[in-house]
């Protein structure tokens, strides 16, 4: 990003966004086209996880970037957003037993896929009007959004093209796919505009990608009897 010269809020945009975990969806989208879920969500789980102590230091003390907050309320604010995710969802699974939760599970999906609507709605307030005020910024992020995720997905899937072709597919959708929305949340009313837009652009690709390459992973992946991970072996 720096040796093409991007702007200073664009370079921040791309190396933050690169630092997100996967997003949980990216196990969804696994096993609709039958790549190697289980695997998806053995990256996506852990580096949810750590991102706390991995993506704040990375950004403030490595790089240096200008964020408008200090290094341990990041830490914080994310490991605030993690954990209380994962503390409802254990609660709710420690106070509904599980066979209600899989008889519910029609209208769980379709509730879960009403938030993700609520959230895309949401964290594209303003982006027409950015449009309208400054259409080169907004089309030239929206392309740089893409070209990050499918740069992403090459990258990963090439380097990983030994471990067999469904495996690298499957660490490629992860890795192009991110969890941009925890910036948002931990940044709060600190983050800088441009990169709000580039996050509130992100989302495209990760709705329309994965869709528009099912014919090639399709097309690419070995049957899912061929490349699943068995219980013993390894990732």
């Amino acid at each position: 990003a720096g040796l093409a010269g991007l702007p200073d809020q664009l370079r921040m945009a791309l190396v933050l966004g690169a630092g997100c975990p996967p997003l949980m969806s990216s196990i969804a989208f696994a096993l609709m086209f039958r790549l190697d879920a289980p695997l998806v969500m053995l990256l996506a789980v852990p580096t949810i996880l750590i991102v706390p102590f991995t993506l704040p230091p990375i950004a403030l003390v490595l790089l240096g970037l200008d964020l408008n907050i200090d290094l341990l309320d990041f830490m914080l604010r994310l490991a605030g957003i993690v954990i209380g995710g994962m503390a409802v969802a254990g609660l709710v699974r420690a106070l509904i037993p599980k066979a209600r939760i899989d008889a519910a599970a029609e209208p769980l999906d379709g509730l879960a896929v009403l938030l993700i609507l609520v959230f895309a709605v949401a964290i594209m307030d303003g982006v027409g009007a950015r449009l309208v005020a400054e259409p080169r910024l907004v089309l030239w992020t929206l392309a740089l959004a893409f070209a990050a995720n499918l740069g992403m997905q090459a990258v990963a899937t090439g380097l990983f093209w030994p471990a067999g072709r469904r495996r690298a597919l499957s660490i490629g959708l992860a890795s192009g796919n991110r969890n941009m929305g925890l910036l948002l949340a931990a940044l709060a009313g600190a983050a800088p505009p441009d990169l709000v837009l580039y996050i509130a652009l992100g989302q495209l690709p990760i709705y329309m990608l994965p869709l528009a390459m099912k014919p090639l992973y399709r097309r690419l992946s070995p049957s899912s009897s061929g490349g699943a991970v068995r219980p013993g072996s390894a990732p």
